[in-house]
């Protein structure tokens, strides 16, 4: 029968029946829209003008390098300096992944500087009041869950209805998910502060305003702060959901990575990302918390998103207060001796030596590396006088740091050279006193750093195309870096350093093991590319040649039918396509018609896990050996990494379109990262030799018995 109605069993019966719930939602929408018409575009014109005013005006609005500045010193005073540098140095990269990044990493500080402002503006009134007034908080906490829980596709479509696809509604979507965080940490903030200190302040006759002003925010303020780092930790998770709505950014770029499956936008999006939240996350963290990768906060954050107060426990766990150092005023640190001195005016000489070095010639008639990525340098004075090569550079000479000479390498020895001075004039002034890297092991670094890659530089081998001359600069170059290093060396030789506490014995440690981590990396960057070359010139033959430009002719052929034209112009971009996928040039670091840099490289990185062994106590537990050899890993593997990315940072520099610097020179950047840190844990916790004063004799006495205890309370400071 066609009347025949399901059972109860049945589970079509449940089709009988439909609670209109999505109704009502599309019903409410509709509601809100046509009686709320105003509010609606005073909100959508407030936040556009805001997010204007930030992007546009504010980050965009100024040269990039004001921007760096600016969170330089922006890190440098809410955190330290090396938050600051880390900061200036993160968005710099950002902003060389490529065209068009520096703005839309302006415009992802932007989206969540706006949301997370916003959030806060909102979010502690909101918690304040909450932590003060019971009744509040019963009627908050309820939306807060539903803010946090609900999944943001549910609410994201009724706020693209009120306001378009666009930053707009994106900015709402992420406030709406973000600002759970700052409110309930600023609750439980009020709540904890104790009772009787809040009483006592009543006692004494103060407003309740004075006393939220005066009491209760400042000892609320690490839970205040905890929840804006945990609003700003969920804003950034929300910002691939915000290019889902049209934001810009570089989520945005991920996004077209996503759909166009292009490994190389994601690869360059997806680390610019990386480093712009870690940058706005170190800039609002808490003291303690520097150790915890983002990774690591980010998960916590979602794990704990319906419940951020949990945080706090885990944050009074692992900050619990240290107990304080002995003030600096009571140490007293040997002076320099005079062989001490001696090597640290060679040193001095020798940096002067490798800064006068830059200002001669390096090479003439072309580039010595940028042979390998340029035309103008292969080609030498064949075509110099062509515009499409940039004017005749066959006579011409260049120093050290123009882009056909030197280039960045030269500008690594500046800053290797300058810090090695820096090194020199504060253990002069004030011995013991120093930055941890201003001291004996750290010029001992940046000498050794600049004579690898001097030495590398000199051994490495110009393309089998260039023509150009090498001239003095990198021959002097490499006598300033060797008397940097013999300064260096008779200055640590001469140095007393001590540790802070015994080192443990020699086993197999974490510093051998990621050596040799690093030295394998070293040998697979080697077999890896430095360069890809994809012009059109390198990876097209011609075979391939002869066959498109039958194809061009075809196609502007005007007798020729429109699907033959289409099919031609088709073929043509897959000709291309495939030349490019299957033909184009790559060298590696090994390569016989490469610059040869990884042989070398490789046994740098062998004398790096030698040294690394020694430093760990393989040769015994001998302090003073351990130290150096530390400082000498330290040395190799920050020079292995210098010359990586004075490779990289030159073909950056002066390149033609489609070629670029291939992953071995990343890898090996990577290497000699690893190798420096391998050495650094070793020797972090060395300090200068400190002189102790003399124990005072006690005063004689009358009593025989108070001599006799005097005497024995002497012997026992002593022996001890």
């Amino acid at each position: 029968m066609s009347d025949h109605q399901p059972s109860i069993t049945d589970d079509k019966v449940l089709d009988e029946w439909r609670i209109p719930f999505g109704d009502w939602y599309d019903q409410s929408v509709d509601w809100i829209d046509v009686n709320f018409d105003g509010a609606l575009k005073a909100t959508e014109e407030f936040f556009d003008k805001f997010i204007d005013f930030v992007n546009e005006t504010v980050l965009l609005g100024v040269p990039w390098y004001v921007v760096i500045i600016a969170f330089f010193f922006i890190g440098w005073i809410v955190q330290n300096i090396r938050i600051g540098v880390f900061s200036a140095v993160a968005l710099t990269v950002c902003g060389l992944m490529g065209p068009n990044y520096w703005p839309q990493t302006a415009r992802t500080i932007g989206y969540i500087t706006v949301a997370v402002v916003l959030c806060c503006v909102i979010g502690i009134p909101i918690g304040v009041l909450s932590g003060r007034i019971d009744a509040f908080w019963k009627a908050v906490r309820p939306m807060l869950d539903a803010m946090q829980v609900v999944h943001s596709f549910i609410y994201m479509l009724p706020f693209i209805y009120f306001f378009g696809i666009g930053p707009v509604s994106a900015t709402i979507v992420t406030m709406v998910f973000a600002i759970p965080p700052v409110i309930r940490l600023t609750n439980l903030g009020i709540r904890q502060v104790p009772e009787d200190v809040v009483e006592a302040s009543r006692a004494f006759g103060q407003t309740e305003l004075r006393i939220l002003r005066d009491v209760q925010l400042p000892l609320a303020r690490p839970a205040i702060m905890t929840g804006i780092n945990q609003t700003l930790l969920m804003s950034i998770s929300m910002l691939g959901i915000a290019a889902l709505m049209g934001a810009g950014g570089l989520a945005r770029f991920m996004f077209q990575a996503l759909n166009n499956q292009d490994p190389a936008l994601s690869g360059s999006a997806g680390l610019s990302f990386f480093l712009v939240a870690v940058v706005l996350d170190r800039l609002t963290q808490r003291e303690g918390e520097a150790t915890q990768s983002l990774w690591f906060r980010m998960r916590r954050a979602w794990n704990l998103r319906a419940e951020p107060e949990a945080l706090l426990a885990e944050v009074e766990e692992t900050s619990a207060p240290q107990p304080a150092a002995e003030p600096d005023d009571e140490e007293i640190y040997e002076a320099l001796s005079d062989r001490e001195r001696t090597g640290v005016l060679v040193l001095v000489a020798g940096s002067v030596i490798t800064l006068a070095s830059l200002l001669l010639t390096w090479n003439s008639g072309g580039g010595w590396f940028t042979s390998f990525v340029r035309r103008r340098d292969e080609l030498g004075d064949a075509l110099a006088t062509t515009s499409r090569v940039g004017g005749d550079i066959s006579d011409s000479s260049f120093n050290g740091v123009s882009a056909t000479g030197g280039s960045w390498f030269g500008y690594v020895f500046v800053a290797l050279a300058v810090l090695a001075l820096m090194s020199a004039a504060a253990m002069w002034r004030n011995p013991g006193r120093t930055s941890r890297w201003l001291n004996p092991d750290g010029a001992l670094m940046y000498a050794l750093a600049s004579l690898v890659m001097a030495v590398v530089y000199l051994l490495s081998d110009i393309s089998p195309l260039g023509v150009a001359d090498r001239g003095i600069g990198p021959i002097v170059a490499l006598i300033g870096a060797l008397a940097m290093t013999a300064g260096a060396v008779i200055w640590s030789l001469a140095a007393r350093q001590e540790p802070l506490r015994p080192l443990s014995e020699y086993r197999v440690s974490a510093p051998i093991v990621a050596s040799s981590i690093a030295l394998a990396i070293l040998v697979i960057g080697g077999f890896s590319a430095w360069v890809f070359d994809e012009r059109a010139e390198a990876i097209i033959s011609p075979e391939l040649q002869e066959r498109l430009d039958a194809l061009i002719e075809e196609a502007r052929d005007p007798d020729t039918p429109t699907d033959q034209m289409v099919a031609a112009t088709a073929e043509m971009t897959a000709i291309q396509a495939q030349a490019q996928a299957s033909e184009r040039i790559s060298i590696d670091g090994l390569a016989d018609k490469g610059p040869g840099s990884s042989v070398w490289l490789i046994i740098v990185g062998a004398l790096g896990l030698g040294t690394t062994a020694v430093a760990a106590g393989a040769l015994g537990p001998d302090t003073r050996r351990q130290w150096l050899a530390g400082a000498a890993t330290m040395g190799l593997g920050a020079g292995i990494f210098v010359f990586a990315l004075g490779w990289i940072a030159t073909l950056v520099r002066g390149t033609d379109p489609n070629i670029v610097s291939g992953v071995g020179s990343f890898l090996t950047m990577v290497a000699g990262a690893i190798i420096t840190n391998s050495g650094r844990s070793v020797i972090n916790d060395f300090r200068r030799a400190r002189v102790y004063p003399e124990l005072p004799l006690p005063e004689s006495s009358s009593s025989g018995d108070d001599t006799a205890r005097g005497d024995s309370d002497l012997i026992g400071v002593t022996g001890s």
